[in-house]
């Protein structure tokens, strides 16, 4: 139960209900872009933000999933008008899990993102308010529990009953002179890549997996089109996605480069290990400095996931090439859970015990 302090607590610290929870009109979502867009616009000017997100909510994934939600505020005037006390927006999510027994199912879960409270209300705990009326919310629906990636650390949401899942970055120095033996691969821009073949992969991929969120065509196509849309727009230098793929690798690597560094995003094969080499040779092709992920691309290798000893294994040359290999804790977008129906947490496990995290890059919505 989450609780609050004055000015929103009561004497026995329970929760008063300022308001009421709603959908946002699109004037209401108006008013909170102009506060927002600073925060959250990825480089891009307010009309090219209003059309980015406008964009999202009319993709067909977006129209059957996203919502804008907020905590409304009666205001006690003639006009009985409301005011936005804290807002988010949810999105329908699937998980596929393994229980202890071993057997499959789905989990209907509620993802939230861009909670946000406008400056003149906040310290009244209008954010904790809101969390709590969308928990209840799904749990009268039947959902499983709620899903978010925060970008403020831990504590707040710990409050509110939600718990930290494993969330470490790793690093890959490399040393730009070296070489290493010729690959088989090619690289191609995301936006270029058939949907329907991630899909399928994906798919296959899925079906192996202890704990994985189920995506659909229209999610790729969801994700693909906000991607490509922030670096054709964005004002800052925001890197193009790329497909890493090969015929025999039955799989793909989804890739980031900026600057000196390369991210891996995903690696979703049946046998990653190969895309490792590729993706190493592929960095030191574009005298990349270093090689970066969120530890759930390792997934593959656990446990263990010691990337660095697996190449320095495979290829002699790499020995003279990766100077480096460490983990830091992720600063921001880190997943946090919260189960909503009773003894689920024990029946999957405590969802923080799952490491490497099997949460992907592009679950982050």
């Amino acid at each position: 139960m989450c609780k609050q302090e004055s000015p929103s607590g009561g004497h026995d610290g329970e929760l008063i209900r300022p308001g009421f929870l709603s959908f946002l009109s699109f004037p209401e979502v108006l008013k909170i872009l102009k506060e927002t867009h600073r925060i959250w616009s990825g480089g891009l000017t307010y009309y090219s933000y209003l059309d980015y997100l406008q964009r999202q909510a009319s993709s067909a994934w977006g129209r059957r999933n996203l919502r804008m939600r907020a905590l409304q505020l009666a205001v006690p005037t003639k006009a009985e008008t409301v005011s936005i006390g804290s807002s988010c927006k949810t999105y329908n999510l699937t998980l596929r899990a393994r229980n202890q027994a071993g057997k499959a199912c789905h989990l209907n879960f509620v993802g939230l993102g861009a909670i946000y409270t406008p400056e003149a209300y906040r310290g009244r705990g209008y954010a904790r308010v809101l969390l709590k009326l969308l928990e209840e919310e799904a749990t009268a629906q039947g959902k499983d529990g709620l899903l978010l990636f925060s970008d403020i650390g831990s504590d707040f949401y710990s409050s509110c009953g939600f718990q930290e899942m494993s969330a470490a970055t790793f690093t890959l120095e490399l040393r730009p002179t070296g070489s290493v033996d010729d690959c088989d691969y090619q690289v191609v821009s995301l936006s270029d890549y058939p949907s329907g073949t991630l899909q399928r992969h994906y798919s296959r991929w899925l079906a192996r997996e202890r704990l994985a969120v189920e995506r659909s065509e229209d999610y790729f196509n969801y994700k693909i089109m906000k991607e490509s849309y922030l670096h054709r727009h964005s004002k800052l230098s925001w890197p193009e996605l790329l497909v890493l793929t090969a015929p025999e690798m039955n799989g793909y690597a989804i890739l980031e480069l900026g600057g000196a560094t390369v991210r891996v995003l995903e690696i979703i094969a049946q046998e990653p290990e190969p895309f490792f080499k590729a993706i190493l040779h592929f960095a030191m092709s574009r005298k990349a400095r270093r090689i970066r992920g969120w530890e759930s691309v390792l997934a593959a290798l656990a446990p263990g996931f010691d990337l660095r000893r697996y190449l320095l294994s495979s290829v002699e040359k790499n020995r003279k090439i990766l100077t480096d290999f460490y983990f830091e804790e992720r600063t921001w977008g880190c997943p946090m859970i919260l189960p909503l129906k009773p003894g689920l947490e024990a029946e999957f496990s405590e969802w923080s015990n799952f490491s490497p995290c099997p949460i992907l890059e592009l679950d982050h919505l």
